[in-house]
């Protein structure tokens, strides 16, 4: 559920889609895909405990990547990409989010070999089930 609310707010901001266009993948990217994109994974799902018997709600924690091949679209894009999602309250996909939370980010990696850099991004969302 999740990976439409992630979808469904990257694909609709044009700061994120002025870089990466809809290049944004759930788990893995197409093999060859034109840089840059953007890659979301689910981390875990944890259900938030009531008394009163099964719950509603879950804590959802999730990663977003982002590949580039300029150390300044990777800080961009990933700038926007928070920007987008850190704090976010509402309905995407009919889908009811009571919140989402920037909790981290992994510093820059560059990879030589394939002239790419990566950014991870790290969130926590609180949504009806």
């Amino acid at each position: 559920m999740i990976g439409k609310v992630i979808y469904g707010r990257l694909s609709t901001d044009v700061a994120v889609t002025g870089v990466c266009g809809l290049r944004i993948f759930p788990d893995i990217a197409p093999q060859n895909v034109t840089y840059p994109f953007c890659v979301y994974t689910i981390i875990n799902s944890v259900a938030v405990d009531f008394k009163d018997g099964q719950s509603n709600l879950e804590e959802v924690s999730f990663q977003v990547d982002v590949y580039t091949n300029n150390y300044d679209t990777t800080q961009s894009l990933s700038n926007s990409i928070r920007n987008r999602l850190d704090r976010f309250v509402g309905t995407v996909n009919d889908i009811s989010v009571q919140t989402v939370k920037y909790m981290s980010s992994d510093s820059q990696a560059y990879n030589a070999d394939l002239n790419v850099y990566w950014m991870s991004i790290d969130f926590m969302a609180r949504m009806k089930r």
